[in-house]
């Protein structure tokens, strides 16, 4: 496979990753257009909004995440073997 072949192929992967993302999070909106199945988080006590993603059994726990723009710090945690 040459060099364009895997650029083209990780932009196809990462164009259809960042669709089913969006289409996740497509349940109905709510009054301020946020979708009715998002997690709304809010900043902590630095102003620093945090979540925490739990992956388990090739699922994560969180869907959809409503935030306001700037910096969001996410962890992820592993709970599969």
């Amino acid at each position: 496979m040459t060099s364009q072949h895997f650029v083209v192929r990780s932009a196809f992967l990462l164009s259809a990753l960042l669709i089913g993302v969006l289409a996740g999070c497509g349940g109905g909106a709510s009054s301020n257009g946020a979708p009715t199945d998002c997690l709304t988080v809010h900043p902590g006590a630095d102003g620093t909004p945090r979540l925490t993603v739990v992956g388990k059994n090739l699922a994560f726990d969180v869907r959809c995440v409503n935030a306001q723009p700037g910096p969001l710090k996410v962890t992820f945690e592993n709970h599969d073997a």
